[in-house]
Order: structure tokens, then C-alpha cells, then sequence
């Protein structure tokens, strides 16, 4: 069964224009401000912990902590809109970082992303992945 295109333009209309208005947000603790929806939003648990061989060549696991990896996808991001997320990140300090009910302590991991349309003067920027740790 082939799916018509039309179908598609109304599911991303749908999913863009019904997203859940400042449920992400990131600043410091307090003073967060709103940044963009995500188009995929993605928790991963990160296991701290140290491992070690004894003499006898036994593996030695230390697990220490489980913290969350917070992986927020963008199909597209206007330059406004990555100008709020990086002047966030620009801080160099801890985070605070809120979606839906929930508040984390997070840093950046990484914000790479790629320029659409270069010969714009206002630029556009696909497939963008910002990456954030819990502290």
C-alpha cells in the first residue's frame, strides 16, 4: 500500500503546529528560557563506573552511577533559534534543563549541525543533535 505525499505534509503540519508550548527549556537554574521543540526527543541511561583486571585477569566492574544522556534531534532550526541554544551553552556552566514535568542539572556534550542554505543572508541549519548530560 503506497502512501499518498499529501498524507505526509498533514502529519508534519499536525506534529508542527501542536507541540506543547515551553515544554523545553534550558538556562540557568531559574532564569531558563524557552528554546525549540524538538522533532525527536530521546533519553539514554550512561552507566559511571571503573573497571579493572585483578593478577588473576578477573574483571572488576565498580558501578558508581546511572546518569541520563538527553538527545534532542532538529530537522531544521532557524538562525534565531539556534542563537537562543547555543548563547545557553555558551555559559559554560551547569544547566538547567526542563521537559514536560521533569527538571535536570545538565552539560553539553554536543551541538553539531549543518548550514542549509549558505548563500542565504539569513542561514538555516538541518539536522541538528543537541546531546546533554545529567550531573
Amino acid at each position: 500500500m503506497k502512501i499518498p505525499a499529501y498524507a505526509f505534509k498533514v502529519r508534519e503540519r499536525f506534529y508542527s503546529q501542536n507541540n506543547i508550548l515551553g515544554a523545553y527549556q534550558l538556562g540557568l537554574p531559574g532564569a531558563e528560557v524557552t528554546i525549540a521543540t524538538p522533532w525527536k526527543f530521546k533519553i539514554e541511561a550512561i552507566e559511571i563506573g571503573n573497571e579493572d583486571r585483578a593478577a588473576d585477569g578477573t574483571l572488576k566492574v565498580d558501578n558508581i552511577a546511572i546518569k541520563k544522556k538527553f538527545i534532542l534531534t532538529y530537522k531544521i532550526l532557524t538562525e534565531a533559534q539556534r542563537i537562543i541554544i547555543q548563547t545557553e551553552l555558551d555559559r559554560k556552566v551547569s544547566l538547567s534543563f526542563k521537559y514536560l514535568t521533569f527538571t535536570n542539572a545538565v552539560s553539553c556534550l554536543s551541538f553539531p549541525m549543518e548550514l542549509s542554505n549558505v548563500n542565504s543572508s539569513l542561514p538555516v541549519w538541518k539536522n541538528a543533535k543537541l546531546e546533554l548530560k545529567e550531573e
